[in-house]
């Protein structure tokens, strides 16, 4: 329950109904699962691949009923963590970026990537702020594709600034960048934030899973 406040105790992602939302959390990491390519496309012009290939998806569903089990609320996230090396693109991040005391965004940031990592970053002062952040660690791994994920929290219907109901915010795809090694990846770096697109559309192997921000599969 990362950086709740009283009123997300209240109202909100906390509320949804997990049980349900269960079966298809977990078929999303299924589908992360089998899959050996994910492309992301957006009308705000994101156009990336990523190479998925033996890596295991994986499904936080807000419930963690079994021993050794672990998850998050209020996120009902999806996730899987790329091949190294393999994402190549351009993102557009339009929703939020809840780390780095970011939010909403305000205006886009664009990521070019090329090879696995970030070549370029461009916005507003979001743009700026993660810039500055990068240039504080002397350490490639900080721009690494780590992590791609999706939200599924039906009661996340929009960005708001809070940082569990962004992460969990229905149809969203976020990345995450830098250290992957705690969600089936190797790299480790000193920094990690999420960055996610409003109105995304989500290829697996060809399959579209995801069409601007509304799930096919259910």
């Amino acid at each position: 329950m990362v950086k709740f406040t009283s009123e997300q105790l209240i109202r909100g992602g906390l509320y949804a109904d997990y049980r349900g939302m269960r079966p298809h959390c977990e078929e999303m990491a299924r589908k992360f699962s089998q899959a050996s390519e994910a492309r992301i496309t957006s009308p705000q012009g994101t156009d990336v691949t990523v190479g998925l290939e033996d890596r295991d998806g994986n499904a936080h569903p807000g419930i963690a009923d079994e021993p050794g089990e672990f998850t998050a609320l209020v996120h009902i996230e999806s996730n899987i963590a790329p091949v190294e090396g393999t994402t190549d693109g351009t993102v557009i991040f339009d929703g939020a970026i809840p780390n780095l005391d970011i939010g909403v965004l305000e205006t886009p940031v664009e990521m070019e990537i090329e090879d696995g990592a970030v070549t370029s970053v461009e916005g507003g002062r979001e743009a700026e702020r993660i810039a500055n952040v990068w240039a504080e660690h002397d350490d490639p791994a900080v721009y690494n594709i780590a992590q791609l994920a999706v939200g599924m929290n039906p009661e996340c219907p929009e960005f708001n600034g809070w940082f569990s109901n962004d992460h969990g915010r229905y149809g969203n795809v976020h990345f995450g960048i830098g250290t992957s090694s705690n969600l089936g990846g190797t790299t480790r770096a000193p920094v990690h934030f999420d960055a996610m697109m409003a109105e995304p559309t989500l290829e697996l192997d060809g399959e579209i899973v995801l069409t601007d921000g509304e799930f096919t599969f259910f």
